[in-house]
């Protein structure tokens, strides 16, 4: 699991490809759900502005980790044009001074 320092910002990135081609494709809805450390869950469905459209089938978004430290869980769900989910987590830790 990567480690990072809080007051940063952690860039989580999602691909979601069409099975039946093997191609990146863009989901008709694209959801992103993130548990922040020890904060609470987090919701996010674009085209909100904290998401951003990378390419074709690439989303990302930059997560603040000010004050939350601990282990983060970020989950993408894209429906529609492509059906996929895929989850990652990373642990945030205090700065040294």
């Amino acid at each position: 699991m990567t480690t990072f320092m809080a007051g940063g910002l952690v860039t989580s990135t999602a691909t979601f490809t069409a099975t039946s081609t093997g191609l990146a494709t863009d989901p008709t809805t694209i959801t992103l759900k993130y548990l922040p450390g020890s904060g609470s869950a987090v919701t996010i469905i674009y085209p909100d502005a904290r998401i951003t459209r990378v390419s074709t089938g690439v989303y990302s978004a930059e997560l603040d980790t000010t004050g939350k430290t601990g282990t983060w869980t970020a989950e993408w769900t894209g429906t529609g044009a492509v059906q996929a989910i895929a989850a990652d987590s990373w642990t945030v830790t205090a700065a040294p001074l």
